[in-house]
């Protein structure tokens, strides 16, 4: 027979273990999962069928019928990131309600990034696909041999069939060793290529890709031959620190955060009064930052390496720091204060600190350094860091803002 004690302590235990099982039911059952639903089209709306599309975070994935339709059940985060896992069709952008997202060339091959609020239900969003066509060109010189082996930069002149508009970039490309190269597009277009390599050029007549037809190699012939070169060979950077690896940081384009409605982007600028008149011009201001859930949405989608001008400021009365926009400030996210290192330039007596009295060189600095920028650097991503109006100088680090506007 077991003793009383033993039998009490047995039932204890299995009350705890019970308690436990109970509480982490709860809270597996209380987790919001996000529910994706919708179709898969090309942009003239026939179905894309028979493709896997997922959502590589929850790794849920869902093949389209007939229709197109699909179903991603089982998101467990806010973060999204939809792709299609096939070579020949990549997504251009879905579109939930008002609010369209877009490709973004990023090291996730063919994927959308967007943010929703964990545990939405989403129905009839629309992701629009596009079959991958590739450019087929081959480059001569003007005797007829080949620029083989070449890696240099080319010029492209787009007129996309289905949106109607005109683009004009520039790429990189590899010749083969009989002057051969590919370039891939998604979007029926017509499209012209130029280059220019060390002094010589070549275009192309305006030439048709579309959807289901094999492409015709282009011919591009240089007006000269290789003793006629004027330029060095070109330095080959494949790594540039400026690569744009999402669309959130390209320049000029806005992202919409459906946690407000809002809009946001970033610009490059020279100092805060910059920032300022540029938004100015684009009707819009410098980013205010009212709470966690929109800080960790603009790290999420701004996040890299460099500072970001945002709109707080003490300019007005030195430590009460407000939003130039108006609104309270309700929430911050200050960098915690770090040791100087510098020698002082006047050292204020013990028994003044402790009434509050400053150091000389710690109160200029509370002076003159009324604004803010968000960090994004090892161990301070997405913090805020008091600057003055010129911010701060460091070598590789560019200046940059966060502009912000209601979504028309």
């Amino acid at each position: 027979m077991f003793s009383f004690r033993f039998r009490i302590h047995f039932v204890f235990f299995i009350l705890i273990m019970c308690v436990g099982y109970c509480e982490l039911n709860v809270g597996i059952a209380q987790e919001a999962n996000t529910i994706i639903s919708g179709r898969v089209i090309y942009p003239d709306g026939e179905p894309v069928t028979g493709v896997n599309i997922t959502e590589s975070n929850s790794k849920s994935y869902s093949k389209t019928d007939t229709a197109g339709k699909f179903i991603l059940p089982n998101i467990s985060s806010g973060n999204i990131q939809l792709r299609i896992p096939n070579d020949s069709i990549n997504i251009r952008s879905v579109k939930i309600g008002r609010v369209t997202y877009f490709y973004q060339n990023s090291s996730a091959r063919n994927a959308v990034f967007f943010s929703i609020v964990p545990g939405t239900i989403i129905n009839g969003a629309e992701v629009i696909a596009e079959e991958r066509r590739q450019i087929q060109g081959r480059i001569i010189f003007k005797n007829g041999k080949p620029l083989k082996n070449t890696f240099l930069n080319i010029e492209m002149d787009t007129l996309t069939l289905f949106r109607q508009t005109n683009t004009t970039s520039k790429t990189s490309i590899s010749t083969n060793a009989n002057g051969y190269f590919q370039h891939p597009i998604y979007t029926p277009s017509i499209v012209a290529l130029t280059i220019q390599y060390r002094g010589l050029s070549a275009a192309t007549d305006p030439f048709l890709i579309q959807k289901g037809k094999d492409p015709v190699t282009q011919i591009l012939k240089l007006n000269g031959n290789p003793d006629d070169f004027t330029l060095p060979p070109p330095v080959v950077v494949r790594n540039s620190p400026d690569r744009f690896m999402y669309i959130s940081n390209m320049p000029g384009v806005w992202v919409i955060n459906p946690l407000n409605g809002h809009a946001y982007k970033w610009i490059k600028c020279t100092d805060r009064i910059d920032a300022e008149i540029q938004a100015e011009k684009e009707n819009a201001y410098l980013v205010t930052i009212t709470s966690e859930a929109e800080q960790r949405w603009i790290e999420s989608v701004f996040s890299g390496r460099g500072y970001y001008w945002i709109g707080i400021t003490d300019k007005e009365q030195e430590g009460r720091w407000i939003w130039e926009n108006g609104e309270i400030v309700s929430y911050t996210n200050w960098e915690e204060p770090r040791k100087d290192n510098l020698e002082l330039i006047t050292t204020t007596p013990a028994f003044l600190k402790y009434f509050g009295f400053k150091d000389e060189r710690e109160r200029h600095k509370n002076e003159i350094q009324d604004y803010a920028m968000m960090t994004f650097s090892t161990n301070r991503n997405g913090k805020w860091k008091k600057v003055d109006s010129k911010g701060p100088i460091h070598r590789g680090f560019k200046q940059m803002a966060i502009i912000e506007k209601e979504f028309e």
